[in-house]
Formats: C-alpha cells, sequence, structure tokens
C-alpha cells in the first residue's frame, strides 16, 4: 500500500491517480460529505444502499450493503465492512459483509463521526473493498478531494453567504480524510506481518473476525 499523503489538498491513497484528484471547477453539483458518501444535486441526503464487489467464499460478487431501518449506512470505501468468517482447512474464508451502520445523530452534522468511531469499534476493514472497487474509488476520492478542497468549495454557489455550513462541510471533510488516513496506516502495518520474512507467519487458530455484532 502506498503512503497516503497530502499534495495540494489532495487525498493520496491506495489504488489513486494523482491527476484524478485535481480540482475539477466544474463539479458544481456536489454539494456535501454524507456518512463518508459524496453527495450531489439539491440536497444532502445520503444513500441507502450502495452495491459493491466483493470475495465471498473464494468468488468475487457483487454485494448490496444496506442497513436496517432507522440507521444509516456508511460509505464501506471510507468506513469498511465487517467481515463474517470461516475456517476452510488452513486458512479464513469470508461467508458475508455487512456495512457499518450508525443511529442518526441528533446533529446529523456529527455522523461521519459518528461512522469513524463506529467502524473502530467494528474492527472494519477498507482495503479489500478498494482493491476490488478501483474504479469506483477513483471516481469517489477525486470527488471527495474536490469538494473537500477548501480553495474550491467556498467558490461554490451553496456555499455563498453561508460561512457555518462550509465550515461544517469542511470538519465533516476532515472527519473522512482522517478514517482515510487511519486506513491506509492500519493497511500498511497489516502488510508489515504479514510478509516480515522474519516472522512466523502460519495460521493462527483464531479467527480475524467469528462474526458480524
Amino acid at each position: 500500500m502506498e503512503e497516503a499523503a497530502r499534495s495540494g489538498g489532495a487525498i493520496i491513497s491506495p489504488a489513486v491517480d494523482e491527476a484524478a484528484n485535481r480540482p475539477d471547477p466544474n463539479a458544481s453539483d456536489l454539494r456535501c460529505v454524507y456518512a463518508g458518501f459524496v453527495v450531489k444535486g439539491k440536497k444532502c441526503t445520503p444513500p441507502k444502499s450502495t452495491t459493491i464487489k466483493y470475495t465471498i467464499n473464494g468468488a468475487e460478487k457483487d454485494v448490496e450493503l444496506k442497513c436496517p431501518k432507522g440507521k444509516l449506512l456508511c460509505n464501506p470505501f471510507v468506513f469498511g465492512v465487517k467481515e463474517k468468517t470461516r475456517r476452510v482447512e488452513s486458512r479464513w474464508v469470508v461467508e458475508d459483509i455487512t456495512p457499518v451502520c450508525v443511529s442518526v445523530p441528533r446533529d446529523k452534522r456529527n455522523t461521519s463521526r459518528e461512522c469513524y468511531y463506529a467502524s473502530i469499534e467494528a474492527t472494519a476493514a477498507s482495503a479489500k473493498v478498494i482493491e476490488l472497487n478501483a474504479a469506483t474509488w477513483n471516481t469517489f476520492n477525486s470527488e471527495l478531494t474536490t469538494l473537500c478542497d477548501p480553495e474550491f468549495n467556498k467558490k461554490l454557489p451553496v456555499f455563498k453567504n453561508r460561512n457555518r455550513a462550509l465550515k461544517d462541510l469542511n470538519d465533516t471533510c476532515a472527519w473522512a480524510k482522517t478514517a482515510i488516513e487511519r486506513r491506509d496506516l492500519e493497511n500498511r502495518e497489516a502488510a508489515k506481518t504479514r510478509f516480515n520474512p522474519n516472522q512466523d507467519n502460519r495460521a493462527e487458530d483464531t479467527a480475524p473476525n467469528e462474526g458480524i455484532e
């Protein structure tokens, strides 16, 4: 995994073309960041479901992610997914995944923050999500980088004379960036452990994630 870095306000993360992160001045339909999703259009309303590719029981499949009624879906590219695994001979196989979901906070501006903490508690992982959905990730990351660039978003018509709303956007962007950078760090540390030639890398007897809470 490449090291996350900042360059001209961009988020440089795994599977990302640096050129794709350049702010697009024509992206005026970008509205807000909600639960890690970049929302476009007139209303700041997050999606109720999303479909990603993931390896289930050894085969790549399209998996629809959605939350129970009354819960909000957190973007799997930012906050990861929860894996349910089972032991097959000497390896662990993912047999199901579920998204990170949160209750609607009293102050909806805190949703990305709630997703961040929920993802930590759930030991959710995002590396596989990004790896298997690189094109979607690149598009999302480009839009997130554009919308979260203070030099860009202050010029959007939707934020004209709305300093409080602009501050809320930038605060939400900060939580999303923190989540992405934290995932990058975890992925790099996991890679070191996995491929350390001086370490016993034989399969452990305990499941990495025995079930879905």
